[in-house]
């Protein structure tokens, strides 16, 4: 049998050694989520709109966080520690086209990588009335600098075609959509971009995430 004294010091070396636990467990959370550390704000991985055809513009507002992300962006309850958004205008007659691209920053790549795989799923689901997403072979993309790259387009119900593209640099997701036609006031469908200027475009987002990334990880100790 356990005396009084005895009990408690037991009682004592069981705490402390949850409490250690408790306290190691924290510290490898909090050392396993860090981001790597960037040289660079996630605002400048953002395209520029000069690999657009010509007449189209960035949003006046200039680059803002993602309003309404995914969140959690994951399955497994991953939110994004950052983003970023811009929209694009492209001003035709009785009429617009728009596109925008957005980034999400998560802690690790791993998480980056889940979340591609969750996102390919969700964001390309097949809507009724809506053709199924394909990926045209005129756009010509090829990456040698995202982890994991898809690039689908679709002709939806209303008329309206359009592309969209999903990337995991390293720690970032990034999407990109633009819509390939529009109605003018007319309710006359007019084309403003060309499947090869959709993939023009990916592939210039993906040597802007290729340069910044080779950068600072070249100067990262």
């Amino acid at each position: 049998m356990i005396k009084g004294k005895e009990k408690r010091w037991a009682l004592l070396g069981c705490g402390g050694l949850i409490l250690a636990c408790l306290v190691c467990g924290f510290l490898f959370y909090v050392f396993q989520v860090q981001p790597p550390s960037r040289n660079f704000e996630i605002e400048s991985l953002l395209i520029d709109v000069s690999a657009f055809p010509a007449g189209w513009t960035p949003s006046p507002q200039g680059p803002q966080p993602v309003l309404q992300p995914a969140t959690p962006l994951g399955s497994g309850g991953v939110g994004a520690i950052e983003s970023t958004e811009l929209d694009f205008n492209l001003q035709i007659r009785d009429g617009s086209g728009s596109a925008f691209e957005q980034i999400y920053r998560l802690r690790k790549p791993q998480e980056a990588a889940d979340e591609f795989q969750d996102k390919k799923k969700k964001w390309f689901i097949t809507s009724k009335g809506d053709s199924t997403w394909t990926t045209p072979p005129e756009a010509h993309i090829q990456s040698l600098v995202a982890d994991q790259l898809y690039f689908a387009c679709s002709n939806r119900r209303s008329g309206i075609f359009i592309c969209r593209m999903i990337a995991q640099y390293e720690e970032y997701l990034v999407r990109f959509d633009v819509y390939m036609s529009a109605y003018n006031s007319k309710l006359q469908l007019v084309p403003i971009m060309s499947i090869a200027e959709s993939g023009h475009i990916v592939q210039a987002i993906d040597q802007r995430m290729g340069y910044f990334l080779k950068s600072s990880s070249t100067l990262s100790p």
